[in-house]
């Protein structure tokens, strides 16, 4: 049996079962609840340089910006409540770009996948997990991680792996663990044995935001 077409239509066909693969390898523009839960992601990496003095700005993000999702295949689970998206995943809302290997979402148990409303999807995800060569750019503002995990209910993100950064220009904080706090405006970026943090701040990248 040939695998079910990654379109529109084919994910309202295949949403009352268990488990959606999509595998055809599409271009999909998309509004509405992953829209939302997107930002989520891309809003809490611009973050990070923002608090570490980078000054990186969250106005550039929209809600009414359509977000577009590439991957090789799509794989949506009702029994975890999770949508994962997998090979080669590329999401891109105007200038701000997020690649990765694989961008899984958790939903909360008793969330009604079908009916998550877009003006609070906060209140509807548990957990965004990106693996793999995982790169934020938007102008010139990048992250990098092997890792980045983001959690709804303490509102952190945790970027690890090799040597994870963030940068705005020439300007950088690297280190083995960056944990960025929303809810406290707050980073902190943690060494290890292998990877101390290390730090470098150019007063001209402030000059050109």
């Amino acid at each position: 049996m040939p695998a079910p077409r990654c379109s529109r239509a084919g994910l309202r066909e295949n949403s009352v079962k268990r488990s959606t693969h999509c595998n055809d390898r599409a271009r999909i523009s998309i509004h509405g609840r992953l829209v939302l839960i997107t930002i989520i992601l891309i809003s809490a990496l611009i973050m990070i340089t923002g608090v570490t003095a980078l000054h990186a700005q969250t106005s550039d993000i929209s809600t009414t910006d359509s977000i577009e999702i590439t991957a090789d295949k799509m794989i949506a689970k009702r029994n975890d409540a999770s949508t994962e998206f997998i090979g080669n995943v590329v999401v891109i809302q105007k200038e701000s770009t997020i690649k990765a290997d694989r961008i899984k979402l958790f939903f909360n148990e008793d969330s009604d996948l079908d009916n998550i409303k877009d003006d609070n999807p906060q209140g509807r995800i548990n957990k965004i997990i990106a693996n793999g060569n995982v790169e934020y750019t938007s102008l010139d503002r990048q992250a990098f991680a092997d890792k980045a995990v983001y959690l709804a209910a303490d509102e952190t993100l945790t970027l690890t792996g090799n040597s994870p950064k963030v940068k705005t220009g020439s300007s950088y904080v690297t280190g083995e663990r960056i944990i960025v706090y929303q809810q406290q405006d707050q980073v902190i970026v943690e060494g290890g044995s292998s990877q101390r943090v290390e730090a470098l701040f150019n007063p001209e990248d402030r000059k050109t935001e």
